[in-house]
């Protein structure tokens, strides 16, 4: 996951900044005009107080990218949540002044599209590691004098998994190699999908323990579910997918595909 970014402009060192990612949408949270910013987003790792950070604004022309300085007094907590484990940092607060709109390297689009190729990756490999350990769980695990994987509905299950993620990993590779927004939300919204469909599945059949902290199972649900939600859950990128297939009446187009 892409944590940093290089900003600098005619009269600015090039330099990497820490980006305050939007959690629960694909849109920027923060907001802000030309005397006020309002900071709120998370910090996928946290960050040393002195350094400045790089902010994704929704403003009146669009979004901007605005570099906070280390004087700003912007709040931070550590994210507990469904996974602690996760070291997500939430960062708020209002700055008058002290920000400054930068030209970077990048446009939020491809930060945005490097973001979602990246946790789409991420996604896929989770919800392998969950099937690796169902597998385990139904071909050791006897009931009535033999494994539970002989019967058909955990093989249903977790076959309807293995195609979903196979799927999934399609999209990734082709989202890797075109690199454009659309295959790279694409690949996003179908890993998180992906990941939900085995989650489920992989609960189902290895029963209770997989709800407990001292199984694997239960730390790559909790962590599939973070994933999916940075930068909005594959629920809402599919509805906004779906949305812009309506509004340009076209399919665009994937290499390979």
């Amino acid at each position: 996951m892409i944590t940093r970014a290089m900003y600098g402009g005619d009269h600015a060192i090039a330099a990497t900044a820490p980006i305050v990612y939007p959690l629960h949408s694909a849109i920027p949270t923060s907001r802000g005009d030309s005397s006020t910013l309002v900071v709120d987003g998370v910090l996928l790792a946290d960050a040393p107080r002195e350094a400045d950070l790089l902010v994704p604004v929704c403003g009146p022309n669009g979004v901007d990218l605005a570099i906070v300085d280390t004087g700003s007094n912007l709040l931070r907590r550590n994210v507990q949540g469904f996974d602690p484990a996760a070291r997500l940092v939430h960062i708020t607060g209002q700055i008058d002044d002290g920000y400054t709109l930068v030209e970077t390297t990048a446009t939020w689009d491809d930060i945005r599209s490097a973001a979602h190729r990246a946790l789409a990756s991420e996604l896929v490999g989770a919800g392998r590691a969950m099937l690796e350990l169902a597998v385990l769980q139904i071909s050791e695990r006897v009931q009535f004098s033999r494994p539970i994987g002989a019967n058909q509905s955990p093989r249903h299950r977790l076959a309807e998994a293995h195609v979903a993620l196979s799927a999934a990993q399609n999209l990734v590779d082709q989202a890797w190699t075109v690199g454009t927004p659309w295959a790279s939300a694409s690949a996003k919204a179908f890993a998180g999908s992906a990941a939900d469909v085995t989650s489920r599945a992989c609960l189902q059949v290895c029963g209770a323990i997989g709800l407990t902290f001292e199984h694997r199972l239960s730390t790559y649900v909790r962590r599939c579910t973070v994933l999916d939600a940075l930068l909005g859950g594959w629920r809402e990128q599919s509805r906004q997918l779906g949305a812009e297939l309506l509004r340009t009446r076209s399919v665009p187009t994937v290499a390979g595909l």
